[in-house]
């Protein structure tokens, strides 16, 4: 808090907090939370759906659905950039962390398949993957040359985003 004592300003310490905090985050929008949730409900969507026990009558002999995981993962990557952006911290270094987690967070679901009868193999993790950085690197490029389309910049200037 502010306290005026006589003609001088005595700040705490938790305003200096709040004013840190709004240096580096700028005026968030109320949206933040919903780009959050957005992400985090297809995520669980998208690990719920690949842990669903199929029947092998269902899947037709021969059919490829790599396709199937490169948009899955895709999608997931798109909305954890604009999550960032949302977030004001759309920049190399916390889009690689989370490029990092999401690549691992893809072997996993693919291991974990076997727990529920399905089969998770080498080239879905794959198609996840490339979906993933594709998604990831193209989205991040998009907001880098459009700053404001998600109401805010990303962050830092074109200089500094290496």
């Amino acid at each position: 808090m502010v306290h005026q004592w006589g003609q001088v300003w005595v700040v705490t310490r938790a305003t200096k907090q709040i004013a840190l905090r709004e240096h580096l985050m700028g005026d968030v929008p109320k949206w933040t939370t919903a780009a959050s949730g957005v992400f985090a409900a297809y995520a669980v969507a998208l690990f719920i759906s690949t842990h669903i026990p199929i029947s092998h009558e269902a899947v037709l002999p021969g059919t490829n659905d790599k396709h199937l995981h490169f948009l899955a993962y895709g999608g997931l990557s798109v909305l954890a950039v604009i999550r960032l952006a949302v977030l004001g911290a759309a920049r190399l270094a916390p889009w690689g962390l989370w490029m990092a987690a999401l690549t691992a967070a893809a072997g996993l679901d693919e291991l974990t398949q076997v727990w529920v009868g399905r089969s998770g193999d080498w080239a879905d993790w794959q198609a996840d993957v490339a979906g993933l950085w594709l998604a990831g690197t193209l989205t991040l490029g998009w907001l880098w040359l459009f700053p404001k389309v998600v109401g805010r910049t990303t962050g830092c200037k074109q200089s500094e985003f290496v």
